[in-house]
């Protein structure tokens, strides 16, 4: 089984013709995030080759040039054979959107140059909106591509108080750290950006998580979710623990408050 995986995923012209097919069931609705791989033994199990850190965002740019020119219609060499380019019918009727992540420089620029979207790691409002501004600039010398757009990972943790907010995350600080487990700290490539800016920090949650500071009232932590969507996120990938009982809580507690102000005519509560 993990023998046949490595070409079902990984060879681009499979991928864009299978997603080719989703994306024509689908009525266009399908979009990619692609990964460029951080947890050695996961990529060992699936067979991939262990690429240095760099190398990984070399090798993605160039499938995605792949993957995209064949959605684009276009005859693409596929690999170093002497064969005919391929094809691949049917081809999306949009291009589907990409969605990109990375810290280190070769992810930044694999945004910039090749994404729709980035998705930013949880942190402060601050720091996000000076990754948005760099990626926009970086995207701006690419005048004859979208804008870029912006998502954000996030842990919430709403209560009626901020006390009781600080108090749940206080309790939930005092768990099992899953980065921190043997099984996952030992398989991180050590040159992962993600982790050396996420070093010495106390959060709860992955990729970042409440750094974001979505953590506090209800009316809280609504004004900071409006906030970061001020400063350039439209889509957030949020966490919760346990999950059901704070969705409902979320559902229940925040969402009414973007409803209730867009009713009013506000941009936000």
């Amino acid at each position: 089984m993990i023998g046949a995986v490595k070409p079902l995923l990984f060879n681009p012209l499979v991928f864009a013709k299978l997603a080719g097919n989703i994306s024509a069931i689908a009525d266009g609705r399908l979009s990619i995030n692609v990964v460029s791989g951080w947890f050695l033994p996961e990529l060992q199990a699936l067979g991939v080759d262990l690429l240095d850190h760099d190398d990984r965002y070399a090798h993605t740019r160039q499938w995605l040039e792949t993957v995209t020119g064949l959605w684009a219609g276009k005859p693409v060499a596929i690999g170093a054979g002497d064969g005919q380019p391929a094809i691949v019918r049917p081809v999306p009727g949009a291009i589907p959107p990409v969605y990109v992540g990375g810290e280190s420089e070769p992810g930044r620029a694999l945004a910039a140059e090749t994404g729709d979207v980035f998705f930013i790691n949880g942190r402060p409002l601050a720091e996000t909106a000076a990754v948005i501004e760099d990626l926009r600039a970086r995207r701006e010398s690419r005048r004859s591509v979208a804008a870029l757009r912006f998502g954000l990972s996030a842990f919430v943790i709403t209560r009626d108080t901020e006390a009781e907010a600080l108090a749940e995350l206080e309790h939930l600080q005092a768990l099992v750290d899953a980065e921190k487990r043997p099984e996952i700290s030992g398989g991180t490539d050590p040159k992962t950006q993600m982790y050396k800016v996420l070093a010495d920090t106390s959060r709860v949650g992955s990729n970042g998580g409440t750094l974001a500071g979505l953590v506090g009232s209800h009316d809280q932590v609504a004004q900071r979710i409006a906030a970061f969507h001020d400063a350039g996120i439209e889509l957030f990938m949020l966490q919760f623990q346990p999950l059901e009982a704070e969705l409902d809580r979320f559902a229940a507690h925040i969402i009414p408050r973007f409803r209730d102000s867009h009713r009013a005519g506000r941009s936000h509560p």
